[in-house]
């Protein structure tokens, strides 16, 4: 990869590359993509298990802070998307703005975290498909391999008919989010009947608002993180947006607010309407939002939540399908992945990035089937620190990008969507996600993971633009000795 100083050429070349995807999304599809990503089975099946480990209005403040974080990472994606929509997005930002290396590790860290991701989601909604029908009459692989195949036909053909999949896929889950608030508003004023148990007294344990020890508080964020993740896949909508300036703007700001109120609002009533108590012992088991729906006396709580729950693994999943396939096919052009990779179809679509990532989330399915409960633990721990990274990676690079922006001569008022407060805020959101990191801590099951992944990823980063260096080195030289009459 040639490294250009200007970057104003940063753009031509990253635009030139990308050229062959089809700019068929609308801002309907890029909001309702993004919500995708992020509103899935963290928040549906996991929540549960945060108000577990932090208490009551534990679980509403982690949840909070770490809603303003993933905010602010937001805009400083935001800023750099609206005036480059490329393909691989936050990934070639980083490879431009801070290094080679930089952008090769965040870009094969983040698309490991979602390959295997996406087996946890066909296997839950498979899981979930058997309150219906028994697994000795269809088993759950069964379930998955169909979820699966469903993925693989809504992503082959064309962005277009991806994007009204993902549409309607997330509709489902947004209405669920506005009725389940309203049912606990309901319950909690009477109107429903009962709700002499519900209320803001629920917050206080044993006369204590936190329950538990600051350790296990600590050790919430990493399943919160966890639930954040995927806001970010917005990014990688830039290169098929069919006006970026004005959709992703629109909807960089839309994903990130109501994300925030969606989940906050979701924490916070079920924190008032189910006793703490409740919640300890059955996380990952049953849905909390089943709890508290059956509290407020709900008919067919359960199957409700069970078609959600399905929906949403299923939208998720082909978010981050989508996310994958995007990725491989930028990091290809920066010549950070097989070329092979790089090839699309007559319709736009990276083929043989989608073949690629369905190969990994085959093999890892089979484990996930086999071992849900031990995969459903691993993955929110490999998932939130993968995350976690590439979040200090988009902060660090809007950085660094308005620096390099300064530097070429552009000035700051012709950005069409500006980071505000800079640079406070995005020290401050890379500084966060940092300490994030670090909460990982104060789980010692999952200690190994930030001693095996982190120096991993900093092997990687260094050693390919020690690689990168050498290779432009040679390449100069051949130049020169051609050059020599």
């Amino acid at each position: 990869m040639t490294k250009k100083q200007n970057m104003f050429e940063i753009k031509e070349d990253l635009e030139k590359k990308g050229s062959e995807l089809k700019r068929e999304l609308k801002a309907r599809h890029l909001f309702m993509i993004s919500i995708g990503g992020v509103i899935g089975n963290g928040l549906f099946v996991g929540s549960g298990y945060s108000i577990a480990q932090a208490g009551p209005l534990g679980a509403v403040l982690v949840y909070a802070l770490t809603g303003a974080i993933m905010f602010v990472t937001m805009r400083c994606l935001g800023e750099m998307a609206v005036f480059m929509p490329v393909a691989g997005s936050f990934q070639a930002y980083a490879s431009r703005f801070i290094s080679p290396g930089a952008g090769f590790s965040v870009g094969w860290f983040y698309w490991l975290n979602y390959a295997i991701t996406i087996p946890f989601e066909l296997v839950v909604a498979g899981q979930m498909m058997t309150r219906w029908i028994s697994s000795d009459i269809v088993p759950v692989w069964a379930w998955a391999t169909v979820f699966a195949v469903i993925f693989v036909v809504l992503n082959v053909f064309s962005v277009k008919n991806f994007g009204e999949a993902e549409f309607w896929f997330c509709s489902v889950k947004v209405v669920a989010i506005i009725l389940f608030i309203i049912i606990c508003l309901a319950h909690m004023l009477g109107i429903t009947g009962g709700g002499a148990d519900a209320g803001i007294g629920n917050f206080a344990v044993d006369g204590k608002l936190f329950p538990t020890s600051f350790a296990m508080l600590m050790t919430a964020f990493i399943t919160v993180a966890f639930s954040y993740n995927g806001t970010e896949i917005i990014g990688l909508t830039a290169g098929e947006s069919s006006d970026p300036a004005v959709a992703l703007k629109r909807s960089v700001n839309n994903t990130a607010y109501r994300t925030l109120i969606f989940y906050v609002g979701s924490i916070f009533f079920l924190a008032v309407t189910v006793p703490w108590e409740d919640f300890v012992g059955v996380e990952f088991v049953e849905s909390p939002f089943v709890m508290s729906l059956s509290r407020a006396g709900v008919p067919f709580a359960g199957d409700i939540m069970n078609f959600v729950v399905i929906t949403a693994a299923l939208s998720c999943g082909n978010s981050l399908l989508y996310s994958c396939m995007r990725l491989l096919f930028g990091m290809a052009g920066e010549k950070q992945a097989p070329k092979f990779l790089a090839r699309v179809t007559s319709k736009g679509v990276p083929r043989n990035a989608l073949i690629f990532t369905m190969i990994v989330v085959c093999l890892y399915q089979l484990t996930a089937v086999y071992q849900p409960e031990v995969i459903a633990l691993m993955l929110v721990a490999i998932s939130s620190l993968a995350g976690m990274i590439n979040w200090a990676f988009i902060c660090l690079s809007q950085i660094m990008f308005r620096r390099k922006y300064r530097a070429s001569g552009g000035r700051d008022e012709d950005l069409k969507f500006r980071m505000f407060g800079y640079p406070v805020l995005p020290y401050a959101g890379f500084a966060l996600n940092i300490l994030m990191i670090l909460s990982f801590v104060f789980l010692p099951g999952n200690l190994s993971m930030l001693f095996c992944f982190v120096p991993t990823f900093l092997i990687m980063w260094v050693g390919f633009d020690f690689y990168n260096r050498r290779k432009q080195g040679a390449a100069e030289k051949n130049d020169a000795l051609t050059k020599t009459p």
